[in-house]
């Protein structure tokens, strides 16, 4: 008789904890779910960043090149005076 009573509650606690464990996984599930869709969320946002960046280092990088040859025309505007007046 207490043989039979503790094989039942053995039985209903393991059919409880199968029911806690696909619980569990589940949840997991959910969260694993929730993450993919945060790291993908955070990639498009980086990739956003990044082709923002890429412009403005563009766009830097156009001015330089602009800045740089208005000096190296000057310069040899300057070098070219220079030459002029010794030369004449």
């Amino acid at each position: 008789m207490e043989v039979e009573h503790v094989r039942k509650e053995l039985k209903e606690t393991e059919l409880r904890l199968q029911k806690e464990i696909e619980q569990v996984r589940k949840e997991l599930k959910e969260a694993e779910l929730r993450l993919q869709k945060e790291i993908e969320q955070v990639r498009k946002e980086i990739k956003e960043v990044e082709l923002r960046l890429q412009k403005e280092i563009a766009e830097t990088k156009s001015s330089l090149l602009k800045w740089m040859f208005l000096f190296w025309v000057s310069q040899m505007f300057a070098i070219a005076g220079i030459l002029a007046k010794l030369v004449f």
